[in-house]
């Protein structure tokens, strides 16, 4: 009998949805992709609206990444999510303008 991580075909079309999505997102903040910026920007100025003014023009779309530097762990020992790690490493590195 074969292993199988969906049932039917909606959940493998869903399951291949997500996976898309996935990837694209992985690899589309590369510095190498850079010419897909100009399109993701205005993919989301058409599609995500401003949490307090749903109807609001976008004025700029900010591509920025975000990280944590993880520090190797000592003896094997991973530390706690919770711990002191800085969390605030940004780096906005596209930035579109639609009107001044």
């Amino acid at each position: 009998m074969a292993f199988s991580f969906v049932e039917d075909d909606a959940c493998l079309y869903a399951f291949f949805l997500k996976y898309r999505h996935l990837q694209y997102f992985l690899y589309v903040f590369r510095d190498s992709n850079r010419d897909a910026w100009p399109g993701l920007a205005d993919y989301l100025a058409q599609t995500v609206r401003h949490p307090s003014a749903p109807h609001a023009t976008p004025i700029r779309i900010r591509l920025t990444r975000h990280g944590v530097i993880i520090p190797t762990p000592k003896n094997d020992v991973l530390i706690p999510l919770d711990s002191s790690l800085d969390y605030k490493l940004t780096y906005e590195f596209y930035i579109k303008e639609y009107r001044s």
